[in-house]
């Protein structure tokens, strides 16, 4: 009598935190990886929306990656980088920097994040959702991560 086994169906959806995990594992053998993490509030509305923006760099294979986690929630959404665009302003001054980061969503693209920086200063940050295509702006709150945290403490 054969015995068929039923086998785990693995989609884009599982195999998303074990391609991040590779990624930041691969990396770490060959240099070491860059972590900036900020803590953003909405701009606007009496109850403001809270979220932490986790990114990782490489600059030895030029991987990016990361994840945005909302207040209130314990679950992750992975980003990944779609563009980033830097201009000279000033020479001898820190570039600035037009960075969009796009939500990866049970195997599927989400949400876009649009960051605008030069060196730590974080001049504007949005979020555009897909359907309907809304934007809402957001501020950088660095009040809410203090230096001995590890993750936004709101």
């Amino acid at each position: 009598m054969k015995r068929s086994m039923a086998r785990p169906r693995l989609g884009p959806r599982s195999l998303l935190p074990a391609v991040l995990l590779l990624g930041l594992a691969a990396g770490a053998a060959q240099a070491r990886i860059e972590q900036d993490v900020r803590c953003f509030r909405s701009s606007e509305g009496a109850a403001p929306i809270r979220f932490e923006f986790r990114m990782f760099y490489d600059s030895d294979t030029n991987w990016s990656g990361g994840y945005v986690r909302y207040k209130g929630s314990k679950t992750v959404i992975p980003i990944v980088l779609k563009s980033e665009h830097g201009t000279e302003l000033a020479p001898g001054r820190p570039d600035e920097f037009d960075r969009t980061w796009v939500e990866v969503i049970d195997g599927r693209l989400g949400g876009e994040y649009r960051m605008l920086s030069q060196g730590a200063i974080v001049e504007s940050m949005s979020y555009t959702k897909p359907s309907p295509r809304r934007s809402l702006g957001f501020v950088d709150d660095p009040g809410s991560f203090t230096s001995d945290s590890t993750a936004c403490q709101w």
